[in-house]
Order: C-alpha cells, then structure tokens, then sequence
C-alpha cells in the first residue's frame, strides 16, 4: 500500500514534491514545520495503516508501448494531496493530469 501511494505521488508531482513523496503524503500539521514521515521505514509504522489502505492501488489500465496519462487510474486522494502541497508551497498552478479516456 505504501509504494502504491508513493508512486501515485510521483506520478502527478512537480518540483520539491517530486524528491519528498512522504511530505505529500502526511503533510506538516503547522505550515513551516516538517513531515512527522521522511521515509518509507517511518511510514511502515502501523499506525499508518489505515490511512495506506484508502489509496487506490497504482496500476494502468493496459501495457503499452508509449507513456500515455489516460492509461492510468487516478487515486483523486492522492492527486488532491499533491495540489494542496504544491499550493503550500507555491510551486503554482494545479495538477491537471486525470487521465481522460480517448479514441
């Protein structure tokens, strides 16, 4: 469950977000302060259990030849968590990347 939401997070960061998948994934409770997770050993805590198991698994809908965003399942938790920290930290703009079904 943690390396399915770990890469969910990088799949839609940018910038700091990117190299701290953790912070997005248990925010500073006081804006300035740090991430009680900064890594996957912190994260295998048990009392995070419950919060790993809402994620949506990380898969793709087909195996492809091409990187294509469409051929992703969106967890829109974890998205939502990857704007608020962009947001907090002014990287600017918002993660557009649902992936939106084409042909």
């Amino acid at each position: 469950d943690r390396l399915d939401a770990v890469l969910s997070v990088v799949a839609y960061c940018r910038g700091w977000a990117c190299r701290a998948p953790w912070a997005v994934l248990h925010p500073p409770a006081v804006q300035g302060g740090t991430s009680a997770v900064t890594s996957l050993a912190e994260a295998m805590d048990p009392q995070y259990d419950r919060q790993y198991r809402q994620y949506k698994k990380f898969n793709f809908t087909r195996c492809g030849a091409t990187y294509q965003a469409a051929n992703e399942e969106v967890d829109p938790v974890i998205l939502a968590a990857v704007q608020a920290a962009h947001q907090r930290t002014g990287v600017g703009g918002t993660v557009n990347l649902i992936p939106t079904k084409s042909g």
